[in-house]
């Protein structure tokens, strides 16, 4: 018999919510990112609805997750934002015809020198997350260099907010970066493509103040529903066995959770191996019969077990709910990572392998 934990993922929302997100950008350059599977739902599918719905680009981080789109079939043009590891990546890179964003010299003379023929690149600034880029001062002397190749060509120039929430606040972090950006780029021939905003910068307004690209992220996979966005996943596991426990008598690796009553034991089919977290041991909650069921005892590598005493028959098979809804409760990806004090993007890009994706189409709220 297979394990019966799955994740559930609604096409129909993520369609909904990708729709949503174009509206607010207007007509900007628009590459949602699908890098570390798609945020764990999916790159192959979730990449084929994004082309379908007519985006300009598509967002990853590494060469090898470019590679997989393309060959899953997509055509559409491929991002690739972490950077290259050697010259053994420009061959690939080439044969898959993909865009590289570069961000170090170093980077720029490995395809001077292996490029056999012109290849399309985005050139990345460092504005202020001093993670990866060109610092605006040296960027005028390379930009000059990639304008006078004859292997490379400047398709696009971005840089990435550090809290692009905080745009409405005066003098800004964002708007400081924003204006470093545009200073940098003032220069730079008609028609190269210059993207700045992600999911924080569509959903603060920023875009539309400031026309530029966006990248939106997380708000396709778990945006605010106060905003219009809809719920795309649903993580459902199974009752494997019910167990009497006693006052006294504690629960799972070094009885971390003790009985206080009488109590009756769930165990589910889901553990740390599968993304649910050993942080969540007893303090998580699952829906069961539509109730929530706290979390007791150790998180195991295969395997929860809740307190269902106060929940009525309850059986082995009984479906429960990880994340999503069940009757009127809802278990949120933000309240979950709020439980293990995280953000959403680790619980989605958490959930394991060994959990199917299974994509339907439902309709949304």
């Amino acid at each position: 018999m297979l394990r019966n934990t799955i994740l559930r993922v609604n096409l129909s929302a993520l369609r909904s919510n990708l729709r949503l997100l174009k509206k607010k950008s207007g007509s900007v350059f628009f590459c949602p990112m699908v890098k570390a599977d798609a945020y764990g739902l999916g790159a192959q599918r979730v990449a084929s609805l994004f082309e379908e719905e007519g985006v300009d680009a598509l967002g990853v981080a590494l060469v090898e997750e470019g590679v997989e789109l393309r060959e899953a079939g997509i055509r559409s043009p491929i991002l690739i934002f972490g950077g290259l590891g050697g010259p053994e990546d420009v061959k690939v890179i080439e044969e898959n015809k993909l865009t590289p964003v570069v961000s170090s010299r170093r980077e720029l003379e490995i395809l001077e020198s292996c490029l056999k023929g012109p290849l399309a690149i985005h050139l990345k600034l460092n504005t202020g997350m001093n993670r990866l880029g060109f610092s605006p001062q040296e960027f005028q002397e390379v930009n000059a260099k990639v304008l006078h190749s004859y292997k490379l060509r400047m398709e696009g120039v971005c840089t990435h907010l550090v809290q692009a929430e905080d745009w409405g606040r005066l003098e800004s972090l964002s708007q400081k970066q924003v204006s470093l950006f545009l200073d940098a780029v003032k220069s730079l021939p008609e028609g190269v493509i210059l993207h700045v905003f992600n999911s924080s910068g569509i959903l603060s307004g920023a875009v539309e103040q400031v026309p530029l690209g966006v990248r939106p992220g997380i708000a396709l996979y778990d945006g605010p529903s106060r905003l219009g966005f809809q719920p795309v996943v649903q993580w459902e596991s199974e009752v494997l066995a019910l167990h009497e426990v006693c006052p006294g008598e504690g629960i799972s690796y070094n009885w971390t959770w003790v009985a206080k009553e009488k109590s009756i034991i769930a165990v589910i089919g889901v553990g740390y191996a599968d993304g649910y977290r050993r942080a969540l041991s007893n303090c998580g909650k699952i829906l069961i019969k539509g109730k929530r069921a706290p979390v007791v005892g150790t998180v195991c590598m295969d395997y929860i077990a809740v307190d269902v005493t106060h929940i009525k028959n309850v059986g082995v098979g009984e479906k429960v709910v990880l994340l999503g809804t069940m009757g009127k409760e809802e278990i949120s990806v933000q309240e979950m990572a709020s439980w293990m004090q995280t953000i959403s993007y680790e619980i989605l890009t958490g959930i394991g392998k060994r959990v199917p994706r299974v994509y339907i189409e439902a309709n949304v709220r």
